[in-house]
């Protein structure tokens, strides 16, 4: 499987893994390093940076499950974290797509691709 999520270090905690951070780079920045490859990554759970919305081959075209894990901590300010793409991306799988779970809080919400159990 390949997890995706908008806040990595927390997802983290409960999804055990996240390989993609979905989050603009102007907001990233700070905290990145690049791995001897050169790609971009998260300095606490060196997820890679997903700085674009997901490319299809990602979102589960193969024979893996894609999880895309949202927050309720940056919901609100979409415009600020995500790039424009991005934010657009989200919203129109939120119109579209319902999730195959809701947080608590209403905001956060986890969505399968691809082979979803």
């Amino acid at each position: 499987d390949i997890v995706i999520a908008e806040d990595a270090l927390e997802q983290m905690w409960y999804a055990g893994r996240v390989d993609y951070w979905f989050r603009a780079e102007k907001d990233a920045a700070r905290y990145l390093y690049r791995d001897d490859e050169g790609t971009a990554r998260d300095i606490y759970v060196a997820a890679e940076l997903l700085a674009d919305p997901p490319p299809p081959l990602l979102l589960g075209l193969d024979d893996s499950a894609v999880w895309l894990i949202t927050s309720g901590e940056t919901a609100g300010a979409r415009g600020w974290y995500l790039t424009s793409e991005q934010a657009g991306w989200l919203a129109a799988l939120e119109r579209t797509q319902e999730p195959v779970h809701r947080g608590e809080d209403g905001l956060g919400a986890v969505y399968c691709f691809g082979r979803c159990p």
